[in-house]
């Protein structure tokens, strides 16, 4: 199946006419880094490094440009004023106003484009290497830096984080066409928003990791052999989610997901395919003493805990095991309540949803099931499948029950 990008959703076509250029390719805007400068030493936002040099184009205008022939570019914000090396943030016009002479304007807009000088550059950011352009969105002390790049180099790099090359080119090209339906998901529903931020995607586990381009040879196989085909349901690219060892957990009684919305992650079977990871079942501690300081921490406005922790279970669990909810209790009788997602998010021995807690001695036990959130695609048991000599297709039907495969056609 062909999708004509003109007919996903009109804000794929916002994609597309973003750039006043003619483009042959998906470009995708991923968010590199946000903040402010309260946590910038010398307000210094962004370092950016390439060979060569650099293009600074203003947003707003693209005929406003200067040439930065230094392979270092500093970007500094003070009192709401953006600095280029050390100096206001000014571009110099193309026009000219006679053959001596250039015509100076002000930019535009406190945004700007950042290209490298020569075309097969790389700008490296935080000792990473990317491909395609830098945007930096200011908005007085605040800041957005976001990489611009076309969605297939994208893929490639988010493979070499979120992959394994190693594991060979079949199970490369089942991640890639998943990374890419997740992509494809996210930007829609990034662009769909009534409110527009700069990106489409986070280069964080918060969406997918993105660390830049490499030279993993595999995987740049794996991604022109699957280019541009992802998952879809009823024409629409699914939430392709994924994780590193599902554990043998049944998706379909997990709780988390609308299952109506998401049919295709709503697998009624399990995968045991992944018990060759030491993941797939695990145990891990945390000392008494450092488990109450935490809690207590985090709780002193909602409970007062009294004296040592006396004990910690799971209250409450879905179907598959997913915790709900962890029972603290303390001396004198007092209770603790904390969400499963709360025990997720301040402990980092806990690898997974599904896991029991108890107290034994002076530590907090916790033994689970998997790395991940259970749903989708399992990393480890997609290799077990293809290297029993499933097909990479017929893997991505067995996790993602019920979809088709589509092709993105790019106008």
């Amino acid at each position: 199946m062909i999708i004509n990008t003109k007919n996903i959703v009109s804000c794929v076509l916002l994609l597309l006419c973003m750039h006043a250029m003619r483009l042959d390719a998906f470009i995708v805007r991923v968010c590199i880094d946000e903040g402010d400068t309260t946590c910038c030493p010398d307000n210094t936002i962004v370092t950016l490094r390439c060979k060569g040099g650099f293009i600074v184009e203003d947003y707003q205008n693209a005929k406003i440009k200067k040439s930065i022939t230094k392979d270092t570019l500093k970007l500094t914000l003070i009192a709401g004023d953006l600095h280029i090396n050390g100096k206001k943030y000014f571009l110099d016009c193309e026009e000219t106003r006679n053959d001596e002479q250039k015509k100076e304007i002000h930019a535009t807009s406190p945004y700007i484009r950042i290209k490298p000088i020569k075309e097969d550059a790389c700008i490296g950011w935080n000792g990473n290497r990317y491909d395609g352009d830098f945007v930096c969105a200011c908005d007085h002390d605040s800041y957005v830096l976001t990489n611009w790049l076309d969605s297939e180099l994208y893929v490639a790099a988010v493979l070499n984080a979120e992959s394994y090359g190693k594991w060979g080119l079949e199970v490369n090209k089942a991640f890639a066409i998943m990374c890419r339906t997740y992509l494809m998901h996210t930007l829609l529903e990034a662009r769909s928003r009534k409110k527009k931020k700069w990106y489409d995607i986070k280069c964080t586990n918060a969406h997918q990791t993105y660390n830049g381009t490499h030279d993993c040879e595999i995987i740049w196989q794996a991604v022109a052999g699957t280019s541009h085909i992802i998952m879809g349901h009823k024409g629409k690219p699914i939430l392709a989610m994924y994780d590193v060892c599902c554990g043998g957990v049944i998706p379909a009684y997990h709780e988390g997901i609308n299952f109506v919305q998401e049919p295709c992650l709503a697998r009624r079977y399990g995968c045991d395919y992944c018990s060759e990871c030491k993941l797939y079942r695990w145990r891990a501690t945390c000392s008494v003493a450092n488990f109450e300081q935490r809690i207590k921490k985090e709780l002193a406005k909602q409970y007062d805990l009294k004296g040592s922790i006396q004990s910690a279970t799971v209250s409450k669990a879905d179907a598959a095991g997913g915790v709900k909810e962890v029972l603290i209790k303390g001396n004198k009788g007092t209770l603790a309540r904390v969400t499963g997602k709360q025990m997720y998010s301040w402990f980092k021995q806990i690898k997974s949803q599904v896991y029991t807690v108890k107290k034994e001695g002076d530590e907090i036990v916790f033994e689970g099931k998997g790395y991940g959130h259970h749903f989708g695609l399992c990393q480890w048991g997609a290799r077990s499948l293809i290297r029993d000599g499933k097909s990479y297709k017929d893997t991505l039907h067995f996790y993602y029950p019920g979809i088709t495969f589509m092709k993105i056609e790019v106008i």
